[in-house]
């Protein structure tokens, strides 16, 4: 028997509810809207009022000065918090991934939205209202993801991938490469894992990580792993990799000053 779903809309600004709405529609035409809201408040009295059986949610509600969690935390206090979370938002900081598993959501999206991602979203949501998820793999992973909200998020890495978000220790990270419209995170040990975010955009996130560095255009390295400078021909080698790694001349001041104590033949 197909579960028949109904789901709310929480997103502080209303111009984006129809591109939710059509993303929903998209790969989930059987889910019923029940509710629109922008604003923490009213999405408090809609949750009452239609008993949702998934709350599609912002994080910053900007004009309140709070997030969802701020909502979150005072259903959960109530038990109240008889949902299922998909957050989708631009806001992809580490910290709000751990904040996120910690209410079980059942996904992470970011803006723009990725069908693939929102359909895997309600399949998992429809298995577990269907009574198949008690002792599944999805279930299951749901567990394991909780747990790793206990860990420091400051120090995992989350790799967002073209179907599902990877967790990874920043250690076992070697080097990053641009791919065309995609990224490849290169493993400690040999692994690839692809992104569906720029270079650019995964330079930023990694902000808060010393260890990385933008060594050139296309190719952004772990410091910790270089084993070999050549000041004359701005190039390093890695351990691990057989590969020469070239470093842009206008970087390499800057490189140099961040591995200013390793030992340069």
């Amino acid at each position: 028997m197909t579960t028949k779903l109904t789901a709310l809309i929480a997103e502080d600004m209303k111009d984006y509810h129809e591109v939710i709405i059509h993303s929903i529609n998209q790969v989930a035409p059987d889910i019923r809207i029940v509710g629109r809201t922008t604003t923490l408040e009213e999405t408090a009295t809609q949750i009452t009022k239609h008993s949702p059986n998934i709350v599609f949610l912002d994080i910053a509600f900007e004009e309140e000065g709070k997030t969802s969690f701020d909502l979150l935390h005072k259903l959960k206090e109530s038990d109240r918090l008889n949902f299922h979370i998909v957050f989708i938002t631009a806001h992809t900081e580490s910290r709000y991934y751990a904040r996120a598993f910690e209410y079980e959501a059942i996904h992470f999206i970011e803006k723009p939205i990725n069908p693939e991602k929102l359909a895997e979203a309600i399949r998992r949501i429809k298995s577990i209202e269907e009574g198949q998820s008690d002792n599944s793999p999805l279930k299951n992973l749901a567990r394991e993801i909780g747990l790793l909200s206990g860990m420091k998020f400051s120090k995992r890495i989350i790799i967002s991938g073209l179907k599902y978000d990877e967790v990874y220790d920043p250690n076992d990270i070697l080097r990053i490469e641009a791919d065309g419209r995609y990224t490849i995170y290169h493993t400690t040990n040999g692994k690839k894992v692809m992104s569906s975010k720029s270079l650019g955009e995964i330079e930023k996130e990694l902000t808060g990580f010393s260890n990385f560095f933008r060594i050139q255009r296309s190719e952004i390295i772990n410091l910790n792993y270089v084993e070999r400078i050549s000041k004359k021909q701005k190039m390093i080698i890695l351990t691990g990799s057989t590969a020469n790694h070239y470093i842009s001349r206008d970087r390499f001041d800057d490189f140099m000053e961040r591995v200013k104590g390793l030992s340069v033949p």
